[in-house]
């Protein structure tokens, strides 16, 4: 019996899974050594053997999508160790938890030293967290973020780079390709490429195409920002290199989305988008921000008249089985007193005729029958 119990309870369980898993979810599949991720916020293509992301569409909840890769020939998060970029890694899934976060490991053997990424993918937000570990201290290593825009939307650009200047947060936009040294006297924070289609003011929103970002969690050994860009097949291509010196480890968050609330409610990148969109007055945004809430709060509310509904089947599953422990004795007892009717009528075949023993089995069966109805009552 109780083996019935959890059987039902698991099959009452099911419901709620299907749904929430429609509602946020990562799917993945991984073949060879290439992992295809799908979440509500983008499609990404790992290539291990290539050495990074080298196909990422992203999407918003206007069911619109934007592919940031665009031909390009530089795979997103590749690594570049002493000038070489590291490619043919071994990539596998290290950890997942029930289709809401993914943990992706792939390791390149190069030369003396090991180096392993690990990147964190979440159904619930576009932020992709990102640990690179170095069997050995390395002198220089490089992480390469390329992003492609299209001429054709006739899209402007806006670099930024925040860091911490004597405690305070600042963001300065870059107006040039080339090398930009990080000074003594900053911590880098973040840097972030949005693309605007068209500017906004005080009467009028933008429109934002897209917003992909990279913050660093680990700034101490940050030593340059480099930023090449290309035209090619009427897209720009911008090309963006972090480079860490004597390291052993670096922690950093990608974040590429056109899903525009999502910006708003991550730090750092809300500040540094702010201070060049004048999101404040962006009433588009606002307003699919709230609708991104409202969303949330209906989500909730369903799942918590679902999850009642759980409590209460799981209540009337209890009764029914304490009902049931309570009849155990009398059954028991009926089926004792069945055995010494057994043995009565095996009594009967040796004494008596083989009709009287067939009407005797007959009030055995008919006795059993009622026990089994009153049982399924």
């Amino acid at each position: 019996m109780a083996v019935i119990v959890i059987f039902m309870i698991v099959l009452l369980t099911v419901p709620v899974y299907v749904t929430s898993a429609q509602e946020v979810y990562i799917n993945y599949a991984l073949v060879n050594n290439t992992i295809t991720i799908d979440t509500i916020h983008y499609n990404i293509e790992l290539d291990a053997n290539a050495g990074g992301i080298v196909k990422m569409t992203l999407k918003n909840d206007l069911g619109q999508e934007y592919n940031i890769l665009v031909n390009t020939t530089i795979p997103l998060l590749s690594i570049i160790l002493d000038n070489k970029t590291l490619k043919n890694g071994s990539l596998k899934v290290i950890g997942e938890e029930d289709d809401r976060v993914l943990v992706v490991q792939v390791v390149y053997n190069e030369s003396n030293i090991t180096v392993k990424e690990r990147l964190y993918f979440y159904s619930w937000t576009p932020l992709i967290n990102v640990n690179i570990e170095t069997s050995s201290t390395v002198e220089n290593i490089t992480i390469v973020q390329p992003i492609s825009i299209y001429m054709s939307n006739n899209e402007s650009i806006s670099i930024i780079y925040s860091y911490l200047k004597n405690k305070n947060f600042t963001s300065k936009v870059i107006a040039s390709s080339g090398v930009h040294i990080i000074k003594s006297n900053e911590t880098p924070v973040a840097y972030s490429i949005l693309s605007v289609k068209t500017a906004g003011n005080q009467t009028k929103p933008g429109n934002i195409s897209f917003f992909a970002g990279v913050s660093f969690r680990s700034y101490a050994n940050m030593k340059k920002l480099i930023i090449k860009s290309m035209e090619e097949n009427n897209t720009q291509e911008y090309v963006s290199e972090f480079v860490y010196e004597n390291v052993t480890s670096i922690y950093l968050d990608l974040l590429a989305t056109n899903y525009l609330p999502a910006i708003l409610a991550i730090p750092p990148f809300a500040a540094s988008v702010e201070s060049v969109a004048n999101l404040g007055k962006n009433l588009d945004m606002i307003a699919r921000l709230q609708k991104y809430i409202n969303d949330l709060e209906d989500r909730i509310e369903t799942l918590n008249g679902t999850i009642k509904n759980l409590q209460d089947r799981l209540a009337e599953v209890q009764k029914q089985l304490d009902n049931y422990k309570g009849c155990e004795d009398h059954y028991k007892q009926e089926l004792k007193a069945r055995d010494y009717q057994i043995q009565r009528l095996q009594e009967r075949l040796h004494k008596t005729g083989l009709i009287e023993a067939s009407v005797f089995i007959i009030g055995i069966i008919m006795g059993l029958i009622a026990g089994i109805y009153i049982i399924k009552k």
